[in-house]
């Protein structure tokens, strides 16, 4: 089942977001600590870079995640005071998300001050420790979606790539992963429309299995220009209209017989 199906929009927004900066922190050796790779930010921090969902939301968003096993909390900074929570993904999360291509065969593993692990292990070899996670490799989707995107980072611009990143991962996890032109639309529709009206046109079109982008894209522009769709009740099936404009022909063509049945029984004028 799609996650955005099974956990909810933020959640899948949220979790995507988790796992994005969890194999980048991988990548780069950072951030690991009790056997994992962690990312962290704050609430107020995650509600400016998602503007649609407020710091309860989040919180609450986060609390499900957790609750349903898929990432971990914890606090490892330096600073005691300092009581904003790291994340991590989960063994089901990594298996869900497909993230892990390979464990690590570690015949040694030395943590140092600065918690960065050091193995000198064979890639290709299964792994002797199932809690020891190297991600110096993403998998195919992520991979994919990562060339389809910009990579805007390098130029001060992650919230940028953030965003597009979000929405390229939302759409992945409802309607199946986009082709690079695709992406390519999703990030320029973004752009044009703002992060709030393509969540919300993605959920439309969720809730009235539309499937194409063009719908997406015609919903996000009226949301965007103050139209909320929230009145508009889901499109008929395919030859329901037609049906009821054929009955009701056949209707009026009855009662205008009835009438000229009257008038010839009564000797009446026809009106015609």
């Amino acid at each position: 089942m799609k996650i955005a199906e099974q956990y909810g929009i933020e959640e899948a927004i949220l979790l995507n977001y988790i796992a994005f900066w969890v194999q980048k922190n991988a990548a780069n050796e950072q951030n690991y600590h009790d056997g994992r790779y962690w990312t962290y930010n704050s609430l107020k921090a995650l509600s400016k870079l998602f503007p649609y969902m407020n710091e309860r939301k989040i919180r609450y968003a986060l609390d499900k995640l957790k609750n349903a096993g898929l990432i971990l909390s914890g606090n490892f900074g330096t600073d005691l005071r300092n009581r904003t929570l790291w994340y991590s993904l989960t063994d089901e999360a990594i298996e869900m998300l497909n993230l892990q291509n390979c464990h690590i065969a570690c015949d040694k593993i030395v943590t140092s001050d600065t918690t960065k692990l050091e193995t000198a292990c064979d890639k290709n070899v299964k792994c002797n420790s199932n809690n020891i996670y190297i991600n110096n490799t993403t998998t195919v989707n992520n991979k994919q979606l990562d060339t389809q995107l910009k990579d805007v980072a390098a130029d001060g611009k992650g919230e940028e790539l953030a965003i597009n990143k979000e929405a390229v991962g939302l759409w992945s996890n409802s309607l199946g992963l986009p082709s690079a032109i695709l992406a390519e639309k999703i990030t320029a529709l973004v752009e044009e429309c703002g992060i709030v009206a393509y969540r919300k046109a993605l959920d439309k079109a969720l809730e009235r299995n539309k499937r194409s982008f063009a719908y997406v894209q015609a919903v996000a522009r009226g949301i965007a220009a103050g139209d909320e769709w929230e009145s508009k009740p889901p499109a008929a099936p395919a030859g329901i209209g037609a049906g009821r404009a054929a009955e009701r022909k056949k209707n009026d063509v009855a009662a205008a017989a009835a009438v000229v049945q009257r008038a010839l029984e009564g000797g009446g004028v026809i009106d015609l």
